[in-house]
C-alpha cells in the first residue's frame, strides 16, 4: 500500500486528512461509507415509528428526516462549526447515522405512552429525545472535567462489546434478517458469503482502486447477484416522492418527564460510543490518540444534533460504529470523501426517490459487506486494552466487566422479571458493558506508586 501511495500522488491525498483528491478518486469511496451505514440508519426509525403506530405519511417523513440530518451531521463533523472557543464537530473523519442503541428505549416509550392513553405517541418519543439529547451535549461541554471516568481501559472495553454485538448483527444480516421468515435461507447466503470473500480477495490482490474501494465493487457485485435472483425490491421508488424538504415540527412535539429520563442515560450510554468510535478513527487511520478538542466537540456534535434532529423526526446522530472501523482498516481518512458522502445523503433526504433506491439493497447484501468492518472495530478495542497493558489491577477490571456486561446479556431469563427500564440495561450489552466498566474503573483506582517506579 505505501509504495502504490508514493508511486501516485493523487492516492496519497486520500490517505491525508485535508488532501484534494480527484473526484473520480473520492466518490467511489464516498459511495462506500454510504452504503455502509444507510440501513442501520434508517432501520430504527422504522422500527420505533412501527411501535409508535404512525402513518405512512408519517413513516416517510421520519425515514426522510433521519437521512437529511445524518447528511448535516456529517458534514459538520468534518467542517466544523466554531463559536468562539466552542467548537461542533471534530474535523475528524467520522459518519453520522442513528444508532442501534436507542431503539429499545424509545420502543419502550411508545409502549408506556400506548399504556397511559396517549394519542400522538410519536411526539412524545421525539420530545423526550429533543431534551434528553442535550445530556450528550453536557457530556462534552465538560469532557476534560469528566474524561477520568473514561479511560482507554473502559473505552477499548466498549469497543470490544460493540464489535461483538455488531459481528453478530453481521451475520444476521447474511442470513437475510433474523425477523425474515425465511432467515438462513440458501440463497441468502450465498449472496452474503460471495460479498465476503470478494471482499477478501480483492483486500488481498487488489491494486490502486480495486483494493481502497473492495468493499463497493464486493456489494455491486452482490447487488447483481441478487437482482438475478429476484432478491430486490425496487417498489418504493415508484412510491416515493420526486421531491421533499423536511420540516420542522411535522410529526409534532410533546415533552413528558417520564420520557425524558427514558432516554438521558442512554444517551450518556451513546456517548462512550461515539468516544470509543472517535478513539478507533484517530489510533486506526491516524495513528494516533485524539485529542480532547476533538472527543469534545465530538459529543457535541452528537448532543446538540440528535436535538435538534428530533425536532425534524430524526431518531439521534450518532457516528456509525462500521464507518469508524472502515477508515481505521483502510487508513483513508480524507474530509473530502466524508463529505461527498453527506453531500450524498443531504441529497437523498430532499429525494426520496433516490433513498428508496438504495434502501432497496438486499440484506445479505449489506451483512457479506459488513462483517468484517464489524471485526476492526473489535480489533481495535483488543488494541487499546493491550496499550493499557496487563497489570492485576487492568486484568480484575477487564474479567470483572466481561463477567457482567456479557454474563447478564447473554441470558434474557434471568432479568425477566426486573422492571421494563432495568430489563434494557441488562438485556443490552454495550450499555452494560458501558455501566460495569465504569464502575469497576472506580471502584479499582490506578496504583499511582506503582506508576511513579515503573516511570523511573
Amino acid at each position: 500500500m505505501e509504495n502504490e501511495m508514493t508511486r501516485d500522488p493523487e492516492m496519497q491525498k486520500l490517505y491525508e486528512l485535508d488532501g484534494k483528491p480527484k473526484f473520480k478518486l473520492a466518490f467511489p469511496l464516498a459511495l462506500q461509507h454510504l452504503l455502509m451505514m444507510f440501513v442501520g440508519t434508517i432501520t430504527p426509525a422504522i422500527l420505533v415509528g412501527n411501535a409508535a403506530g404512525v402513518t405512512q405519511a408519517q413513516m416517510i417523513i421520519m425515514i426522510q428526516a433521519v437521512i437529511f440530518v445524518s447528511g448535516i451531521a456529517t458534514l459538520i463533523s468534518v467542517y466544523p462549526i466554531k463559536i468562539g472557543k466552542l467548537q461542533i464537530g471534530a474535523k475528524l473523519p467520522l459518519v453520522y447515522g442513528t444508532s442501534a442503541v436507542f431503539t429499545a428505549p424509545a420502543i419502550m416509550v411508545t409502549e408506556r405512552a400506548g399504556e397511559l392513553g396517549y394519542e400522538n405517541i410519536i411526539a412524545i418519543v421525539m420530545g423526550g429525545l429533543v431534551v434528553a439529547a442535550l445530556a450528550e451535549g453536557v457530556v462534552g461541554l465538560f469532557y476534560n472535567q469528566l474524561k477520568r471516568f473514561f479511560p482507554p481501559m473502559v473505552i477499548g472495553l466498549v469497543l470490544l462489546t460493540t464489535g461483538i454485538h455488531l459481528v453478530t448483527v453481521g451475520v444476521g444480516n447474511m442470513g437475510g434478517g433474523r425477523a425474515n421468515p425465511n432467515f438462513g435461507d440458501a440463497r441468502y447466503l450465498f449472496v452474503g458469503f460471495l460479498v465476503f470473500f470478494t471482499y477478501v480477495l480483492l483486500t488481498r490482490f487488489g491494486k490502486g482502486l480495486w483494493k481502497i474501494s473492495a468493499m463497493l465493487i464486493s456489494m455491486i457485485i452482490g447487488y447483481a447477484v441478487s437482482f438475478s435472483m429476484g432478491m430486490v425490491d425496487l417498489s418504493g421508488v415508484a412510491e416515493a416522492s420526486f421531491i421533499a424538504v423536511p420540516r420542522p415540527f411535522a410529526l409534532g412535539l410533546e415533552v413528558h418527564g417520564w420520557a425524558v429520563m427514558s432516554f438521558v442515560v442512554v444517551f450518556v450510554v451513546a456517548a462512550l460510543s461515539t468516544i470509543g468510535y472517535t478513539a478507533a478513527v484517530c489510533n486506526g487511520g491516524l495513528g494516533r490518540q485524539p485529542t480532547s478538542k476533538e472527543t469534545s466537540s465530538a459529543l457535541l456534535l452528537d448532543g446538540l444534533g440528535s436535538s435538534i434532529g428530533a425536532m425534524f423526526g430524526a431518531m439521534p446522530s450518532s457516528e456509525c460504529g462500521q464507518n469508524a472501523g472502515l477508515v481505521a482498516m483502510t487508513k483513508i481518512v480524507n474530509r473530502w470523501v466524508i463529505a461527498l458522502c453527506a453531500f450524498l445523503l443531504i441529497g437523498m433526504g430532499i429525494f426520496p426517490q433516490l433513498a428508496a433506491l438504495f434502501a432497496g439493497i438486499p440484506t445479505p447484501v449489506l451483512g457479506g459487506a459488513i462483517l468484517p468492518i464489524f471485526a476492526m472495530i473489535f480489533n481495535n478495542g483488543l488494541m487499546m486494552i493491550a496499550q493499557e497493558g496487563f497489570s492485576q489491577r487492568n486484568l480484575t477490571v477487564l474479567g470483572i466487566s466481561v463477567s457482567i456486561g456479557l454474563g447478564f446479556a447473554g441470558d434474557t431469563a434471568i432479568t425477566e422479571n426486573f422492571p421494563s427500564v432495568l430489563q434494557f440495561f441488562f438485556r443490552d450489552r454495550m450499555s452494560l458493558m458501558a455501566i460495569a466498566a465504569i464502575l469497576t474503573n472506580l471502584l479499582f483506582p490506578e496504583d499511582k506508586k506503582v506508576e511513579e517506579v515503573q516511570e523511573a
